[in-house]
């Protein structure tokens, strides 16, 4: 499978001060096979940025240079002890519950620094999976966190726009497996 030539021109992820996250992204549309098409080869793609940085738990596609309402996610919860693996095509929180939790955010364009932000403790999601089929689930707690950061990315939002407090500088954390997620999701590792 090839690469994409926008991942590959970035090679980073693209920091806090680039205006073009500051952009709402552009639905991708569905019905359209050859849009979910390019839809699924950016996933690919995603996922092998994802795990290039060893703190990374998601990734939203306007975070690679890319102006499409798509995010990645893999991680293991950390209130549940879950493994979180997913992609999102269109995601929209269609409910937040009234109870929120103030917690410490990282993100990959505002690298080496955490804040606290006050989040729903849980939301409800309607997206589309990197097949084009329709879900809709509740996420509470960590996993509510994690979604509501990545789709404030697709509307350009960061979390440092809704700090509760100060930046604090922050340490790098270990390293991932990603060929084993790569198998996990049918997809084979090419270099």
């Amino acid at each position: 499978m090839p690469r994409l030539p926008i991942v590959m021109i970035n090679e980073k992820i693209l920091w806090a001060k680039n205006v073009f996250l500051r952009q709402k992204c552009v639905p991708v549309n569905i019905q359209d096979k050859e849009e979910l098409t390019s839809a699924q080869l950016i996933i690919y793609e995603m996922f092998r940025t994802l795990y290039a940085d060893p703190s990374s738990v998601a990734l939203a596609a306007p975070q690679v240079g890319i102006n499409l309402q798509i995010t990645t996610i893999d991680y293991e919860d950390r209130d549940t002890k879950k493994r979180r693996l997913l992609a999102l095509i269109n995601p929209n929180i269609v409910h937040f519950s009234d109870e929120t939790i103030d917690d410490q955010e990282i993100c990959l364009s505002v690298p080496n620094f955490t804040g606290y932000v006050p989040r729903a403790k849980s939301i409800e999601v309607e997206a589309y999976d990197q097949h084009g089929r329709f879900l809709k689930f509740s996420a509470e707690d960590f996993f509510a966190r994690v979604l509501q950061h990545e789709i404030d990315h697709l509307n350009g939002f960061l979390y440092i726009d809704k700090l509760r407090g100060e930046l604090e500088k922050i340490l790098d954390y270990p390293e991932r497996r990603i060929e084993s997620t790569m198998k996990s999701l049918n997809w084979i590792l090419d270099d």
